[in-house]
């Protein structure tokens, strides 16, 4: 009998000490690991290897990054560099206002002229970019906590010719896409399908998924013109801005555009679908030029729209 009590008191001992341990709740909120914000802040100037190939990027993260915030990666125009789409633009003070990683990668020199540039299926370039910038995004939202279902790319001439690249050829990595003064090349516009099919039946056979566009034009843009003309042959060959959003409307099922005007010279079009899940919008700026519209960013005549704010606020739908 005593030997029982001996038992009965160490058991109720144990018991009594470890209760908090053998809590399953408790258990989990000891073993969660907590998230904190970077302590890194500002502006970080990085490198990356990709194939071998060390590629630099700017970072911009704001302060009191929350966890499971977006990323959006910022592409510069042909012969341009991160440094300049990052100090031009504007992204910088959207991404501390709105708390999310802003990314500058730098495209590598080309072998014909030595200037950077993006590998949009243009035919005069084997750098894997579609690769690099799918990985960076990745691993950089491993390294920040960050939310891989809003991974954005939003660029500038160049830079938007790979935003739809990257539209057509890796939308499990990235959510939606913005182009300003960028079309679609002519190889992912006539041949990125598993069909080997003309440009004209993609849209009924098409491998692509949804995914929502933006696209800002210049009327006056003598560079890569709205209507798909261009004095540059290795630009030539893709469709016109307008094709450009009635082909993404038609893959996102948006058959309701709204056509608004935004000021004297801008005018919006809208496509969307009953459910709103998945949108397109095309914005016309009539009589400007191959310049990112910005109103901070003055170039030949100060600009009545902000496009990074128009592209933010398509973005921050998904």
């Amino acid at each position: 009998m005593k030997k029982i009590l001996i038992y009965l008191f160490a058991f109720l001992f144990i018991c009594t000490t470890f209760s908090g341990c053998l809590n399953p709740a408790k258990l989990n909120a000891d073993l969660q690991i907590q998230y904190a914000a970077p302590k890194e802040i500002g502006t970080i100037e990085k490198t990356y290897i990709y194939n071998g190939t060390e590629r630099g990027y700017i970072l911009y993260i704001p302060e009191d990054l929350p966890e499971n915030a977006p990323i959006v990666m910022g592409l510069h125009g042909y012969s341009s560099s991160a440094q300049i789409f990052k100090n031009r633009y504007g992204w910088d003070e959207l991404a501390e206002e709105y708390k999310f990683i802003m990314c500058y990668p730098q495209g590598t020199e080309n072998v014909y002229d030595g200037k950077s540039h993006w590998n949009s299926r243009l035919l005069i370039s084997t750098v894997d970019d579609v690769g690099f910038l799918s990985a960076l995004a990745l691993d950089l939202a491993d390294d920040y906590n960050l939310d891989k279902n809003r991974i954005f790319a939003a660029g500038f001439s160049n830079g938007g010719y790979m935003c739809y690249t990257l539209a057509c050829e890796r939308p499990d990595v990235f959510r939606a896409v913005a182009s300003v003064s960028g079309l679609m090349s002519s190889y992912t516009w006539n041949n990125y399908n598993q069909y080997n099919i003309s440009a004209e039946t993609w849209l009924e056979l098409s491998v692509s998924v949804p995914i929502p566009v933006c696209h800002i034009h210049g009327t006056a843009d003598s560079v890569i013109c709205i209507d798909g003309s261009t004095p540059y042959e290795m630009w030539s060959g893709g469709p016109d801005a307008y094709q450009t959003a009635e082909f993404w409307a038609g893959i996102n099922g948006c058959d309701r555009p709204e056509v608004t005007k935004i000021t004297e010279n801008v005018t919006a079009v809208h496509y969307t679908n009953e459910s709103k899940d998945t949108q397109v919008w095309l914005y016309e700026y009539k009589g400007w030029e191959h310049y990112w519209p910005s109103k901070d960013y003055i170039v030949n005549k100060p600009s009545e729209i902000n496009a990074q704010d128009i592209i933010w606020e398509f973005f921050s739908l998904y």
